[in-house]
């Protein structure tokens, strides 16, 4: 009996062996220092000097560890910025991906690493690689969410409108976590506003499915379709409405009762109209931005 209970009790504290827990804004790795090589060490603890070292004695500093992490890697998720700088400067492999297809430039964005980001977009890592789940690090960035790492992405050219494996874009995973600075940002430079989902819904049935009333409200500032239908024949007023939000229907009902009618008599001055959103509850980050967001709000609709 006791052996039983043992058994149990180390099966309970036992720690997983998985280098992270998959999910995408999984933050850093779960390392075992005791197991890990000096190289790998030396990067994760941001020692550059035991770094200097194994560079004199010709060490592979893209060597992988049974996770397929390199040095670069680890620094990243670490926030070691000297480090990443010493390990680009000895030729380091910048695109390389982990075991769940991760590169160094997406786990410093999910660590919000902004220093990391930073130096390794303007050594040309690539934007627009896909991990596991067909996640960008424009994804990673936009569902944290991180304003900082979304404006240093996008200033690289990174797609605003490829869709991961599930159909969702980062304009999409904003909108779902109700992130109005990153959905406006995405916005204003050019994300598609009526961009589909693998369900044919569209950004504003999201919002209108969770009573998002500013994000609703930013959308159709932007020029949303509200006739759009997803794959069940149900436009964003429907959702709102299946879904006790009212409000929102009215409001979707209101914008296109006024569009159409000021469509009616004068379409030139609507088509030219300039844009401004002012939300019930503005967020401050887009207009005066100094550093990273910190919010991490979750999903709300799936």
């Amino acid at each position: 009996m006791k052996k039983l209970f043992a058994n149990f009790s180390n099966k309970m504290r036992a720690p997983s062996s998985a280098p992270d827990s998959g999910g995408p804004t999984t933050a850093g790795y779960k390392v075992k220092k005791r197991k890990m090589e000096n190289l790998h060490k030396a990067a994760w603890m941001g020692d550059v000097g035991k770094l200097r070292w194994h560079a004199m004695c010709n060490n592979d500093v893209n060597k992988v560890d049974k996770h397929n992490r390199t040095a670069l890697h680890l620094a990243c998720a670490n926030g070691h910025a000297g480090v990443v700088d010493f390990l680009l400067s000895k030729q380091a492999k910048i695109n390389l991906f982990d075991s769940q297809k991760r590169t160094a430039l997406m786990k410093a964005v999910q660590c919000q690493n902004d220093l990391c980001v930073n130096i390794l977009l303007e050594n040309k890592a690539d934007p627009d690689l896909m991990d596991a789940d067909g996640n960008t690090a424009l994804h990673l960035a936009a569902k944290i969410p991180s304003l900082s790492c979304v404006i240093m992405l996008v200033k690289k050219d990174a797609d605003l409108n490829v869709k991961n494996l599930k159909g969702l874009s980062p304009l999409t995973m904003a909108v779902r976590g109700d992130h109005i600075a990153v959905t406006e940002f995405l916005l204003r430079k050019g994300a598609d506003v009526n961009i589909l989902d693998k369900h044919q819904r569209s950004p504003l049935m999201i919002a209108a499915a969770n009573g998002q009333m500013d994000m609703v409200r930013m959308l159709l500032l932007f020029k949303a379709d509200f006739t759009l239908m997803d794959n069940k024949g149900l436009s964003a007023e429907d959702h709102a409405v299946a879904n006790g939000h009212r409000p929102c229907a009215f409001l979707i009902t209101e914008h296109g009762t006024k569009r159409n009618q000021a469509l009616s008599r004068a379409p030139a001055a609507v088509c030219d109209e300039t844009i401004k959103f002012e939300p019930d509850h503005p967020n401050e980050a887009l207009e005066a931005w100094e550093g990273p967001s910190t919010s991490k709000d979750g999903d709300a609709f799936t």
